[in-house]
Formats: C-alpha cells, structure tokens, sequence
C-alpha cells in the first residue's frame, strides 16, 4: 500500500432554513480522510468556506480564524474527486510531502 496522509476534511451535511437571516444555512462536519500523495492534482485556499468562516465557525467549538483548502484528487482514468480540507495550503502540502506542520 502507497504512503497515506491523515487530513480532516470539513463537509457540508445539511441545509437549514434560518427565519430570524431569511435564507438557508449550512450545517458542516468533520470527518477524517486519508489521501494519497500520488493522486493529488491540485490544490489552492477554499475562498467559499474561507469567506463563510469569517461570519462564525463553520463546526461547532472550531477555533476562530482556521482556514481551509480544496483539494482535487485524481486516480487512474479521467474522473477527479474534489474536497476541502482544514489548513492553508502551504500546510496541507507540508502534511502531503512529510513535513512537521508549523
């Protein structure tokens, strides 16, 4: 088995109608995920989860000011699987090569 990463992926579970906001709210999630190294394509910041958590933690007990990145995920064939993960990029990519995460 190929080198896998432990990352903690953040996930939309549901949607609920606020009428104090008028609009629905999204409830996330997290889950752990192992990623392997080889099979990502890409990744940049997740400026949508980025720019909701600035409004209030996304999870509930989430620290303040945790940013996320989205990663694309590619395997044989020509399908890829998109998920955002906690973390700048620059620490996802220190989790991804082996390095001590700052």
């Amino acid at each position: 088995m190929n080198k896998t990463v432990k990352l903690v992926e953040v996930f939309k579970s549901s949607n609920q109608y606020d009428p104090e906001l008028q609009t629905a709210r999204s409830q996330y999630q997290l889950r752990d995920v192992y990623v392997n190294p080889n099979h990502v394509v890409f990744f940049k910041n997740n400026d949508t989860l980025n720019s909701e958590s600035q409004k209030g933690p996304l999870v509930e007990g989430m620290l303040e000011g945790v940013k996320f990145t989205r990663l694309t995920l590619g395997a044989s064939g020509t399908s890829t699987t998109q998920i955002s993960v906690v973390g700048m990029p620059y620490q996802v990519a220190q989790k991804l090569n082996g390095e001590k995460v700052l």
